[in-house]
């Protein structure tokens, strides 16, 4: 869980507790779009986002992303509640 430990990630994840698109994160977390996009691979390669999307006619892709209350930890063979984690700021 060494990736819960890194300001941006943070941010993101606290930012997400509603669906937004990476637009919207980039603006409230104050963080580069590049830096969203970066971040939340990594956050939902290991299972903490929710991806939502669709692609519209034109081939626009939409996609919005929006944090996990819980996750389940592999180690503890247990599922390791976010909500307080999520809920504080930093």
């Amino acid at each position: 869980m060494k990736i819960l430990s890194e300001k941006n990630v943070i941010r993101i994840l606290q930012s997400a507790t509603l669906p937004k698109n990476a637009s919207e994160l980039s603006k409230e977390c104050n963080v580069s779009l590049t830096t969203v996009y970066r971040q939340v691979k990594r956050l939902n390669d290991k299972k903490l986002l929710i991806v939502s999307g669709s692609i519209d006619d034109g081939g626009k892709k939409h996609f919005t992303f929006k944090s996990k209350n819980s996750v389940y930890c592999k180690c503890a063979c247990s599922t390791v509640d976010l909500t307080s984690f999520l809920q504080s700021k930093e």
